[in-house]
């Protein structure tokens, strides 16, 4: 089974399609609760709110941001009544079950190479399609990587680095900076490692 990706703010997404779990889905069982006015919106408040209205469903309530929450509720029906239960749309608030909790991205290759989501928590082995069949592999995404700061999990446009970062020393680049690393003998500035992958270097370096 792919492992779920990070948390991702753009998971908030008002017009995104409403996902269930099924029986055969494994636990954990979480939903998404985020508010229409987040600055006015409180942990505290939110979290009330969800615990006086529907603590029989719920393990855990957890903080994602201004307000933002993540649900983990009991079982899949338990998550599933979530979405429908009246207590958020009075308080202005949206329920939604992520996509990565239900879906699965795999990759069928042949004359070309096709990304297929499936429903579920477990990629199929194999499918059949126009008749053929076709062996499934799990899609790995590509890594995010922030060319300013040069780690990984974000982009540039998101970093909230103060200064960008030497790629081989590790040091803020400030316009006379002089790199004291033996760039013959490169090695990762997040990790420690050689790595041979230096060359690799966004347009305007």
């Amino acid at each position: 089974m792919l492992a779920p990706p990070a948390h991702d703010p753009k998971a908030f997404n008002p017009t995104r399609p409403t996902y269930k779990y099924s029986n055969n889905d494994i636990s954990s069982y979480v939903v998404y609760v985020y508010s229409d006015k987040p600055s006015t919106m409180h942990f505290s408040v939110l979290s009330r709110i969800i615990s006086d209205s529907i603590k029989n469903d719920i393990l855990l309530i957890k903080r994602l941001g201004a307000g933002k929450a993540i649900i983990e509720a009991k079982s899949a029906d338990a998550a599933n009544r979530l979405l429908s239960n009246p207590v958020f749309e009075k308080n202005n608030l949206r329920a939604f079950i992520p996509s990565f909790k239900v879906l699965r991205s795999g990759i069928i290759r042949g004359v070309l190479s096709v990304q297929i989501k499936f429903a579920g928590q477990i990629l199929p082995s194999e499918i059949v399609l126009f008749n053929a069949l076709y062996k499934v592999y799990a899609f790995v995404p590509k890594a995010k990587i922030c060319y300013t700061c040069y780690r990984v999990g974000h982009i540039e446009r998101d970093c909230k680095s103060s200064r960008p970062r030497c790629l081989f020393c590790g040091s803020s680049c400030e316009e006379d900076h002089s790199c004291p690393a033996n760039k013959s003998q490169a090695t990762c500035i997040n990790c420690g490692r050689a790595s041979s992958n230096l060359t690799h270097l966004p347009p305007h370096h």
